[in-house]
């Protein structure tokens, strides 16, 4: 229940230190929001560690992909073939297996032949 006083029904706005009170936390409150969106827009900028879509080989070998297209700098340097649809070999266990074992072999002789 509201009290009778003439402080509480005027309310805290009519005081001038009131006000300067509320305008400081408002300030105060805007200064985080901004160096809060400031934060964001850091971290936005950072760039991962971890490709988000790289190639299938990539993915395979367990290398960052630079994403680059038609074919990412990783395949294009090693003579890979380089993919970013889904291959069918990605869901069978024993290709996938046969096809890394391709992919190192493949890198072998290119580091024998250099």
């Amino acid at each position: 229940m509201l009290s009778s006083s003439p402080d509480h029904r005027l309310g805290l706005n009519s005081c001038p230190e009131s006000m300067a009170k509320m305008a400081a936390a408002h300030t105060s409150k805007a200064k985080a929001v901004s160096k809060a969106s400031n934060r964001n827009a850091r971290l936005k900028t950072h760039t991962h560690r971890r490709s988000r879509t790289g190639c299938y080989t990539c993915r395979l070998r367990r290398k960052k992909c630079d994403e680059g297209t038609p074919m990412c700098t990783a395949c294009r340097h090693l003579g890979l073939q380089c993919g970013y649809k889904r291959p069918h070999w990605w869901s069978n266990n024993d290709e996938r297996r046969r096809h890394k074992e391709d992919i190192k072999n493949i890198i072998k002789r290119k580091k024998l032949a250099e």
